[in-house]
């Protein structure tokens, strides 16, 4: 093949954004679009999808449609698409169907990885990282926090603990993203943002100290990672270096008031974040260049 490969990307659209950024520094034409740019006369050599078609019902038709049309294909595992395959035994005998025609699996995260051995399926981790510049700046005087809170997953991402914070810090004043506030009673130290546009996010996280993320499930969260580039303090819910662990409320609970005695910004964070964006994209131009190779 004389000139680069084409590829189109489908699914999450901002993740989909990230993975076509890098695809493109590196030479590869690439175009994020839908379901339906399959059937565009642009031919495309490689279709990735930013999540795993395998758990649908209509997903092997489509892989074998791509395959027997000479596509690579490549499936890229979010969070939640590997929490419904576990949690729904019914679609481990789809999956074990449709994830024959996918010539590589790759996972948002080393842990999702692990998780998808138990269902069969082999991947490599390749987190959907951000391509956000960012520059590590002072903490603010003030005590902020930030807090992601979807409006309808609300218990699943720690709604309930975002409560408790409040009332046990009244002093701090939690900003919350992704949220309205309509879900919640309304308290005076908690600020609803609703959708923060991907490059006002900066403006937030130099207004806090850190962000707390604790769903019950993730893949390893772009969020985290921006957060810690800014050189600020993560609690997450999932063991990550140079964020602080919490398995409950009441870890939560001693990392925020921690959080508020430090005045020094996560430098060792930002240093990690850098190095593990390095890393994924490593990672993700080294799986491309074994599927050019097959197609030259």
């Amino acid at each position: 093949m004389k000139s680069p490969p084409r590829v189109l990307l489908i699914g999450l659209k901002h993740p989909s954004r990230m993975v076509a950024y890098w695809l493109r520094k590196a030479g590869l034409k690439t175009h994020v679009g839908n379901i339906f740019s399959i059937l565009s006369p642009q031919k495309y050599h490689v279709v990735h999808f930013v999540y795993s078609p395998t758990i649908k019902i209509r997903g092997p038709f489509l892989l074998l449609f791509l395959k027997a049309s000479g596509k690579k294909i490549v499936v890229h595992w979010a969070g939640s698409d590997v929490l419904g395959l576990l949690a729904r035994r019914k679609m481990w005998i789809l999956n074990n169907i449709a994830k024959r025609f996918v010539d590589v699996h790759l996972a948002d995260g080393p842990w999702l990885c692990k998780e998808l051995e138990l269902v069969g399926v082999r991947s490599t981790s390749v987190p959907l990282l951000s391509n956000l510049k960012a520059d590590v700046t002072p903490l603010p005087d003030e005590p902020a926090m930030l807090f992601y809170l979807p409006e309808k997953r609300y218990i699943f991402h720690g709604g309930r603990i975002l409560e408790k914070l409040a009332t046990d810090f009244p002093e701090v004043k939690f900003l919350v993203v992704a949220n309205t506030g309509k879900c919640c009673e309304k308290r005076e130290n908690i600020e609803f943002l609703g959708y923060v546009p991907y490059r006002e996010m900066p403006k937030i996280y130099r207004r806090v100290r850190g962000l707390i993320r604790m769903p019950l499930h993730d893949g390893l969260s772009m969020m985290v990672v921006e957060a810690l580039l800014h050189g600020r303090y993560v609690i997450y819910s999932k063991k990550l270096k140079h964020c602080f662990y919490a398995k409950n409320y009441s870890d939560v609970r001693k990392y925020v008031k921690k959080i508020m005695e430090i005045d020094r910004p996560n430098y060792d964070g930002a240093k990690y974040a850098q190095e593990l964006i390095s890393y994924s994209v490593r990672q993700l131009l080294t799986i491309y260049s074994g599927l050019v190779g097959e197609l030259n």
